[in-house]
């Protein structure tokens, strides 16, 4: 799904405390709490695992977790 509208997304914030590569090229966020979202495919698409922690490590975030078919979520970063 490419930029889905914010009616389409369920908003999550977290405070991203890992950041790690996950699946295939996939960047992986965790907090503490053991809340996860990934960002699917994100190293194929140009982006580094050392810009995300440059930006995102220690910090809150906002994502936007769209809605699919299945009622599953494919997560993206704001």
């Amino acid at each position: 799904m490419q930029s889905p509208k914010p009616e389409e997304c369920n908003i999550l914030t977290i405070r991203v405390d890992t950041i790690y590569e996950g699946g295939v090229k996939d960047v992986a966020f965790k907090e503490n709490g053991g809340q996860m979202a990934y960002i699917n495919r994100a190293l194929e698409n140009g982006y580094t695992l050392r810009e995300f922690r440059e930006k995102t490590l220690n910090k809150e975030v906002t994502l936007h977790l769209a809605k699919t078919i299945t009622g599953s979520y494919t997560n993206s970063i704001v």
